[in-house]
């Protein structure tokens, strides 16, 4: 079982994770303390050393099998100093310079194109994928053919 941030005194957690925006995280009491921890350090990075914001779409999901239901994912959207969304290139180079254990990326949200990150584990590599306009998940080799978007 993994430790979760309601095992750590909630007037602890602003201290522990300053970066993250606890008013957009659904019940942020659920998620794994590793996930929180690399979150913090990705969006500190992003803010400080790029003066970027960001959003957070999705986190922990009541009944969901998968990562999200085990407060091991969060997907979002990094924005520039106006923000607007960044491309989704800029986006991906910057996501995968920490050790997350899966990467998805999301090119046809409603609202911009985003990400999803967690914390799964056991891999030799990081699981990454992208979703179609259709709901389908593909293989990031094929996001160039099907989008132009040219990921580095």
């Amino acid at each position: 079982m993994w430790i979760v941030a309601g095992d750590i005194d909630p007037n602890e957690w602003v201290g522990k994770w300053p970066q993250i925006r606890f008013d957009q995280l659904r019940y942020p009491e659920k998620m794994t303390v590793k996930t929180l921890d690399l979150f913090n350090k990705m969006v500190t990075d992003a803010e400080f050393k790029n003066s970027w914001s960001y959003q957070i779409n999705s986190s922990y999901r009541p009944g969901d099998p998968r990562f999200h239901g085990k407060g091991m994912a969060i997907d979002g959207v990094l924005f520039d100093q106006k923000g607007v969304a960044l491309p989704l290139e800029t986006q991906y180079a910057f996501i995968k310079k920490y050790e997350w254990g899966g990467v998805g990326l999301y090119p046809f949200w409603n609202t911009a194109q985003g990400w999803h990150v967690d914390t799964r584990e056991g891999w030799d590599h990081v699981a990454t994928w992208w979703r179609d306009n259709k709901g389908n998940y593909k293989g990031l080799a094929e996001l160039y053919n099907a989008t132009g978007i040219q990921l580095a």
